[in-house]
C-alpha cells in the first residue's frame, strides 16, 4: 500500500510539473490550442488521406500511370505529396493563430510565441507521420474510395474508445492506445527532453512499419 501511494505521488508530481510547463513557462493558450489540435488531427487526417490509392485502384486509373513511372515511385510519391500538404497546412495554421494572439492579446512576447509555435508545428508534424502512413497502407489494400474511408475512420477513431471501454474493466487493456501513437502522441509536448525522444521514436517506427505494409500491398496487387 505505502508502495502504490509512493507511485500516485510521484506520478501527481510528475503531472504537475507538466502543467506548469505547459501553462506556466510556454505560452498557455498556445499550448491548450496545440493539445486540442492534437487530439483532433488524427480524424483531419483521416478524412484527407483515405483516398491517397483506392479511388485510382477501383477505376483502374493507376495502369496509365505505371506506363510513365514504376509503382515505388507513384506510392512513395504520392505519400510524399500528402505529408507536405499536411505541413503546409499546419504552418499556415499555427503562423496565423501565433499571429492573432500576439496582435490581440499581448500577454507573451513574439519571440516566445514564435519559437512555441515551431515546436507545436513540428510535434504535429510528427504525430502527422503514422497516421498517414496508415491512411496509405489501408488505401492501397481497399479498392474504393469509400471503404477507405470507413475502414481508416474506424481504427483511427475505434482505437482509443475501445481502449477506453475495455480499460474499465481490465486495466491492462490501456496498452491498447499504442497500437496507434494515441498512447504516447501527448508527451511530445513533455518537458523532459527523453519522454519527447521517445514519443518521437514511436511515430517514426510506427510510421515505417504502416508504410511497409503500404508499399508491399501496393506493389504486390492488381492495378
Amino acid at each position: 500500500d505505502s508502495g502504490d501511494k509512493d507511485t500516485d505521488r510521484a506520478e501527481s508530481k510528475q503531472a504537475d510539473t507538466w502543467a506548469v510547463y505547459l501553462l506556466k513557462e510556454r505560452p498557455a493558450m498556445l499550448s491548450a490550442i496545440f493539445l486540442i489540435l492534437l487530439f483532433g488531427w488524427p480524424l483531419i487526417v483521416a478524412f484527407g488521406a483515405f483516398d491517397l490509392y483506392a479511388g485510382d485502384i477501383s477505376s483502374r486509373q493507376l495502369r496509365y500511370q505505371l506506363l510513365r513511372a514504376d509503382r515505388g515511385s507513384i506510392y512513395f510519391g504520392r505519400l510524399l505529396g500528402t505529408l507536405i500538404t499536411f505541413l503546409i497546412v499546419l504552418v499556415l495554421l499555427g503562423t496565423t493563430v501565433s499571429i492573432y494572439m500576439g496582435a490581440k492579446l499581448p500577454l507573451y512576447g513574439w519571440g516566445k510565441l514564435f519559437s512555441w509555435t515551431i515546436y507545436g508545428i513540428c510535434a504535429l508534424a510528427i504525430a502527422t507521420l503514422p497516421y498517414v502512413a496508415l491512411c496509405a497502407w489501408i488505401s492501397s489494400a481497399i479498392g474504393g474510395s469509400f471503404a477507405s474511408l470507413t475502414i481508416v475512420s474506424l481504427i483511427i477513431g475505434g482505437v482509443p474508445l475501445i481502449t477506453m471501454i475495455a480499460q474499465s474493466t481490465y486495466e491492462p487493456a490501456g496498452y491498447l492506445n499504442y497500437v496507434l501513437p494515441w498512447g504516447f502522441q501527448t508527451r511530445l509536448f513533455h518537458h523532459e527532453p527523453m519522454q519527447v525522444a521517445l514519443a518521437c521514436g514511436g511515430c517514426i517506427l510506427q510510421t515505417l512499419f504502416f508504410g511497409w505494409l503500404g508499399y508491399r500491398e501496393f506493389t504486390r496487387r492488381d492495378l
